[in-house]
């Protein structure tokens, strides 16, 4: 109950909420029963965090922009062992410096710096093989935090889906761009992703708040509570504050 106090009172007309640790995410509208899909979230390490934003805009066929974390402490190991990983994965490696793209075989993969140190940007390309899947959610913020598809879908599968490096994966990425930007139907904002060129910005017509928040106890207005794991363990600082 303590979080629900902090949250606003109203809400806004439409509106998303996603929980962290129900896994879930909700669409409000007015006059439309809300959409809701399963989500996965950031891992202990990576944990999402709790703020409100307005949604701005989406991107259709992102490319994605790895942190500097991913790219030295994962990704730069993995193209060590396997330098065919760079082409058949969809990634370009650029010098930070010069801003250029270089061949990743000119790279010493096993002995690069980390964090703001490592040296060069990796892009990956949109396409089948992206980690951001055909789209995503912009509201801008200092986390970098936003809500994308996914080229795994079957990790939707699994009951505990703290999974990602803190970005929110979502379960049903074309219903909730068809509802927001009123097309009808997802098929057309698939026709769209098809025939939009890479990282094409598509701005809202107006901006929709989205709520991240932390609940390991909900209803959902029909007297049932629903309780779920505290996977961060903020229940006990909470209750510990008090």
């Amino acid at each position: 109950m303590e979080r629900w106090r902090w949250m606003p009172r109203e809400l806004g007309s439409s509106y998303v909420i996603v929980d962290v640790p129900a896994y879930r995410l909700w669409f409000h509208q007015p006059g439309k029963k809300p959409l809701t899909m399963r989500t996965i979230v950031g891992d202990t390490k990576n944990q999402t965090p709790s703020f409100t934003q307005n949604m701005k805009y989406l991107v259709m066929n992102p490319n994605w922009y790895v942190p500097n974390k991913i790219a030295a402490e994962e990704l730069a190991p993995k193209i060590d062992e396997d330098p065919e990983y760079v082409q058949r994965a969809g990634f370009r490696i650029y010098d930070k410096e010069s801003k250029q793209e270089i061949d990743h075989t000119s790279v010493d993969w096993a002995n690069l710096g980390t964090g703001s140190e490592f040296p060069y940007r990796l892009v990956q390309s949109s396409g089948n093989s992206n980690a951001l899947g055909d789209i995503k959610f912009i509201f801008p913020n200092r986390h970098g935090i936003y809500l994308h598809d996914t080229s795994a879908p079957l990790l939707f599968r699994k009951d505990k889906r703290a999974l990602s490096h803190g970005c929110i994966r979502i379960e049903k990425p074309l219903e909730l761009a068809s509802r927001i930007l009123g097309t009808g139907s997802s098929d057309e904002i698939a026709s769209m992703i098809e025939s939009s060129s890479h990282n094409r910005h598509v701005n809202l017509k107006g901006e929709i708040p989205v709520y991240l928040v932390y609940m390991t106890a909900w209803s959902e207005g029909k007297g049932d509570i629903s309780f779920f794991s505290d996977i961060y363990k903020r229940d006990r600082r909470l209750l510990a504050a008090k």
